[in-house]
């Protein structure tokens, strides 16, 4: 899985570092943000394979938690074994969520991962360093999926 993200060119001049130091670094450039994300953001980025009984693929991705470890560990390679562990303590086998509800898919784990670090997080540092006022809205209306909230 790869996903498309601004390229940071410091000498450029045009995107000089990346989204979490400028906003550590207090230099975001607006006095006032929304960020916006969907409820199951992730599903149009994961393998649907994921989503399937059977194993398919090399390496087999289906519904279970070995195929988790599988995606988890092509999505985000440089993640060393504590962190993992952290990251499937926090996102677990059988879980809920305030808007989900109870799950125990392999699909919804995975997109909840996707959606928290590509989108909800960063959303919630934008957010958290405008200069006047900064919003973070989850959007639930189903389907919920990536920029269905754009409409509105």
């Amino acid at each position: 899985m790869f996903t498309w993200a601004p390229v940071i060119e410091p000498d450029t001049g045009f995107l000089t570092q990346t989204l979490s130091e400028a906003v550590q670094n207090q230099r975001l450039n607006g006095e006032a943000f929304i960020a916006t994300y969907a409820q199951l953001e992730g599903e149009y980025f994961l393998p649907s394979a994921l989503n399937r009984s059977t194993s398919s693929g090399d390496p087999p991705l289906n519904d279970t938690v070995a195929a988790f470890g599988v995606w988890l560990t092509e999505f985000l390679p440089s993640l060393n074994t504590s962190t993992r562990a952290r990251l499937e303590t926090l996102y677990p086998v059988e879980g809920a969520t305030e808007t989900i509800g109870a799950y125990n898919q392999t699909w919804v784990r995975a997109e909840l991962v996707f959606r928290d670090l590509v989108l909800a997080c960063p959303g919630h540092w934008i957010a958290g360093g405008a200069k006047t006022g900064g919003y973070q809205i989850e959007y639930t209306i189903p389907p919920t999926n990536h920029g269905d909230e754009a409409q509105w």
